[in-house]
């Protein structure tokens, strides 16, 4: 079984909005401890599903933490870590900065902003009275977010739906046309699995049906209507980026997927691990979800939500899209498997593309990338896509699928399109962009202000064994 681990950013009012804006003004962009390591402060990180790594900060800005793990960076989004664990390393990295425990004014602002995020009221309301008592000029701020939080509190209520529409999806012209006869059985069929995996996980979820999606969920039926607009959305930009027409008025089906793709959305570790057992006979501890993709065309997903937070909700989303790009990709123009940091790569661009500032993947993979250009680590072995890609190299992967779309689009659609077909990646690569890993490391490296690392001893290769059926966890 080939595997891969993942995750991703919540839905906040535009009330926290405006404040993270602000923080933003108020902080340094990045600190890097690159000119002295000495100094870096030691840190243990909780990741949202359990894992626990310590490493030295490399460099830090507001959404992200990038360590040292095994002698590469690792870049951490606040968002992706366990609440309190952000909050602790947050507060401990704020305050070595600062040289003792007195944290300042803009320090416990942004304390606070994080707090809210992850639902840590209690401490958002501490931090930002501290806030508005050290500093008379965050005072009218502070005071003010602290009278929205406590009138939230008051009143619960379930965070506003984001504001994402789904644009309009488009027929997969290179896709032979599925009768509507198949198209309904095929769906009849997932609708049975999935009647069986509830009774046997002895999980209640109920089946929201959009265009393109078959989503069982034991979500609030509050919750049910964005579900579905992220996964139509994701649909709908890859949709676009690829360039699929939009089908005629009496076509028998507009998917990719074989009749529409099923999701299974948990609100807890115990129910998606349930699931996942009695779905796929799948271990899936250690995930915050899986794509499941077989050699037939079938695919499916089942992803879980690291509790209500905006921070959890925006990590949610940010998985189920990503989960999703990879069930799409799969399914693109014919099964074939694309290079493992291409398809991590793409699976977070998408998802950052649609979650904007609300998906930590963007500011991640920016600071990771600024680690490793200045600290001039060796990024040659991404390519080898030898067994699965390491969790730590998602970030580098996500900044080099940036790097070539912002080159140049329509060539990125060219390259996936020539590994459908059977053309070897980086023979891909020299065909639409003029370049070679080497080469593409370099041009990558220079973006980022640096020069590039090779290493003579690095083995490319694209030809490793690969089972037609995958895992694709996050």
């Amino acid at each position: 079984m080939h595997r891969r681990t993942m995750g991703h950013r919540p839905v906040h009012s535009q009330f926290v909005t405006r404040l993270c804006a602000m923080v933003l003004t108020l902080i340094t962009a990045t600190l890097s401890y690159a000119n002295d390591p000495d100094s870096a402060p030691q840190v243990q990180i909780t990741l949202a599903h359990g894992l626990k790594l310590r490493g030295p900060v490399l460099l830090h800005n507001t959404d992200t933490v990038v360590i040292e793990i095994d002698g590469f960076p690792y870049g951490i989004g606040y968002q992706q870590m366990e609440s309190r664990a952000a909050y602790r390393v947050k507060k401990e990295i704020l305050a070595h900065d600062r040289g003792d425990d007195r944290l300042n004014g803009s320090d416990q602002f942004e304390l606070a902003v994080l707090a809210e995020r992850h639902g840590l009221y209690r401490h958002a309301m501490r931090s930002y009275a501290q806030a508005a008592r050290l500093d008379p000029e965050l005072s009218g701020a502070s005071k003010s977010a602290l009278k929205k939080l406590r009138a939230s509190r008051k009143k619960p209520k379930l965070a506003e739906n984001p504001p994402y529409t789904a644009e309009k999806p488009a027929f997969p012209q290179h896709e032979k046309r599925t009768a509507q006869t198949d198209v309904d059985e095929i769906v009849a069929g997932y609708k049975r699995v999935a009647a069986q995996v509830a009774s046997s996980a002895q999980v209640s979820m109920r089946l929201i049906e959009t265009e393109h999606f078959l989503i069982w969920t034991d979500f609030a039926t509050a919750e049910h209507e964005r579900l579905g607009v992220w996964c139509e959305s994701m649909y709908a930009r890859l949709s676009t980026w690829f360039g699929i027409p939009e089908p005629p008025a009496d076509a028998p089906s507009t998917s990719v997927f074989l009749g529409k793709c099923p999701i299974f959305c948990l609100r807890s570790r115990k129910h998606f691990e349930r699931v996942a057992r009695v779905l796929d006979d799948y271990d899936a501890g250690g995930a915050l979800g899986y794509t499941s993709m077989s050699s037939n065309g079938h695919v499916h997903v089942v992803v879980y939500r690291q509790g209500g937070s905006p921070a959890g909700i925006d990590g949610f989303a940010a998985t189920l899209i990503h989960e999703g790009a990879h069930a799409f990709l799969h399914r693109y123009r014919r099964i074939q498997h694309i290079p493992n940091w291409l398809n991590e790569g793409l699976a977070d661009y998408v998802a950052e593309s649609i979650l904007d500032d609300r998906c930590a993947h963007g500011e991640t993979s920016q600071a990771t990338a600024e680690a490793v250009v200045r600290g001039g680590y060796n990024i040659s072995t991404i390519f080898s896509d030898v067994g699965p890609l390491d969790p730590q190299f998602y970030a580098v992967a996500h900044s080099l699928v940036r790097y070539l779309f912002d080159r140049d689009r329509e060539a990125v659609v060219k390259l996936v399109d020539s590994i459908k077909s059977g053309t070897d990646v980086e023979a891909g690569l020299k065909e639409h962009f003029g370049l070679t890993f080497a080469t593409l490391e370099l041009e990558w490296r220079k973006t980022h202000g640096g020069d590039a690392v090779f290493n003579d001893d690095a083995v490319f290769n694209d030809d490793s064994a690969f089972n037609d059926d995958a895992v694709f966890e996050r």
